[in-house]
């Protein structure tokens, strides 16, 4: 017992003569995950990968004071993209100066309200020897914009001829062009051409310049709207069926009528409203 005692009590006195220890740093946060590809490169040593960067952003539409997202990726072709997280890059860099801002992190960016609509903001960044570069183009808050990649959800046509292969891909862009694909695979587009919209009056004009597979039944004038943000309407068009191809139509030198493979005769070309979805 005496023994316990004696040892006890040095303790106590080492202790006090003991000088405090400074707390613990706190760990560093880490890096937010990114949503989408199909492999995220390892951020340890940020080992090198073959493949292209490539800088996106969410959402596409860049408003006067939105906020936008991030995604920097390696194209990589047929093998899918890989993520690449923000910590790998070097060399980020925004302009023109004011039109938006970087977060700390890097992984934010910030349209400035006073961003002039038209104005085209640029991201550059650096992964080892690949250099990404993304433009976007800066609309106002009311903007009616059609830009975007758009699923079709549900198409109704009078009379009564319903494609039998959905839209699954329109990809408009805001140099005035579009693309149409049914059944989208790596880079493959079905057709695509020019487009013109009047937001004043939703005027929309798609005229086919070229593509893989062109339907010879199109009709590209009519009225575009948007629902929201997330729903494009089309009234008055019609894109085309993918499943053309098994009937051989024809069309007159004036493409106005078709002539079905048993000889019968459609004066008027199918009017259809389209939903589509991002």
């Amino acid at each position: 017992m005496r023994f316990i005692a004696i040892v006890a009590m040095g303790a106590l006195a080492l202790s006090a003569c003991a000088t405090p220890q400074p707390p613990l740093p706190e760990p560093p946060l880490p890096e937010p995950p990114l949503p989408w590809g199909r492999g995220v490169v390892d951020a340890a040593g940020c080992p090198r990968e073959d493949g292209g960067l490539m800088l996106g952003t969410s959402p596409a539409i860049a408003r006067q004071g939105t906020e936008l997202t991030l995604h920097p990726m390696l194209y990589r072709g047929p093998m899918g993209p890989l993520d690449v997280p923000v910590a790998c890059l070097s060399d980020v860099a925004v302009g023109p100066a004011g039109a938006a801002t970087l977060s700390a992190d890097r992984t934010r960016l910030t349209i400035s309200p006073q961003a002039a609509p038209g104005a085209v903001v640029t991201v550059t960044a650096r992964f080892h020897d690949e250099v990404g570069r993304h433009e976007i183009r800066v609309v106002g808050r009311d903007e009616v914009v059609l830009t975007g990649t758009w699923r079709q959800d549900r198409v109704k046509c009078d009379p009564g001829r319903t494609p039998g292969e959905p839209v699954r891909e329109l990809r408009i862009d805001d140099k005035g062009t579009f693309g149409v694909t049914y059944q989208p695979f790596e880079s493959y587009t079905d057709f695509w051409g020019d487009l013109t919209f009047e937001p004043s009056t939703g005027v929309v004009v798609m005229t086919r310049t070229g593509g893989n597979f062109t339907p010879q039944i199109l009709d590209g004038e009519g009225v575009a709207r948007l629902d929201g943000e997330r729903r494009l309407v089309l009234e008055g068009v019609y894109l085309g069926d993918r499943n053309e191809r098994n009937f051989e139509p024809r069309v007159d030198d004036k493409g106005q009528f078709v002539v079905n493979p048993d000889g019968s005769l459609i004066v008027d070309r199918p009017v259809c409203t389209y939903e589509f979805v991002r």
